[in-house]
């Protein structure tokens, strides 16, 4: 949700409910999967974080990472939450791989190493 302020630019808008990130270099924005955005996508259970944006062109996009994926693990640790996934991803350094465990609504699994620029 975007807020305009009174009198500025559309460039001024702030947004008011900023969603967790992931750091630019691996390029995927991250939302809590609730229970109403697990039951419209077909996920069995809700909770972990659901890659909402995946940047052309960045690290995630050249390995492949789909949107709408939930990311189970990072680094082998499980994800509870967006917060939970971004800050584990704002951990990794330059160069250093880090392993994705992602789950897609059917239930299949995936894992993606990618290397963070």
């Amino acid at each position: 949700r975007l807020i305009e302020v009174a009198g500025t630019t559309p460039e001024a808008t702030v947004s008011a409910t900023p969603l967790p990130t992931a750091p630019p270099g691996l390029g995927v924005e991250v939302e809590d999967l609730t229970p109403l955005l697990a039951r419209q996508l077909g996920y069995r259970t809700a909770g972990g974080a659901l890659v909402t944006h995946v940047v052309p062109g960045s690290a995630a996009d050249r390995k492949r990472v789909l949107e709408l994926h939930r990311i189970v693990t990072v680094d082998r640790q499980p994800v509870e939450s967006a917060a939970q996934a971004a800050a584990a991803l704002r951990q990794a350094r330059t160069g250093q791989v880090v392993s994705l465990l992602l789950e897609a609504p059917d239930g299949r699994t995936f894992v993606f190493n990618v290397r963070v620029p």
